[in-house]
């Protein structure tokens, strides 16, 4: 039996796109839950925040379908491109929220000592 070749970007997984897609939706899912409580506690679901997000729910909806049609059509080098790029501004990121916080605990150190 030949070995297989996997030209996905879940390769490593050995998912099929609509496996891969459906559990990076449900994984999404439970993190955003997880996330409704610190929210509540830093007061972010306010009337105003509440009212901004339900008045562009619309807009979301509308977008949804084209969206979709434009990931069937696109290539996997594309779609290979857009997760490298990802992969960076994440890394970025984390590197950004790491070197400030760094920052700001030797700022503190200073100033208390």
């Amino acid at each position: 039996m030949p070995a297989r070749r996997d030209d996905g970007l879940h390769a490593a997984q050995k998912l099929t796109p609509r496996i891969f897609a459906g559990t990076s939706a449900i994984l999404f899912a439970i993190i955003n839950l997880l996330k409704i409580w610190p929210y509540f506690a830093l007061g972010q679901f306010s009337r105003d925040n509440l009212s901004a997000s339900a008045s562009l729910l619309p807009v979301r909806s509308w977008r949804l379908s084209p969206a979709s049609g434009c990931q069937a059509r696109l290539g996997r080098s594309v779609l290979r491109r857009v997760l490298a790029l990802t992969f960076i501004v994440g890394v970025k990121l984390i590197w950004d929220g790491a070197w400030g916080w760094r920052r700001r605990a030797n700022l503190t150190a200073e100033a208390t000592g």
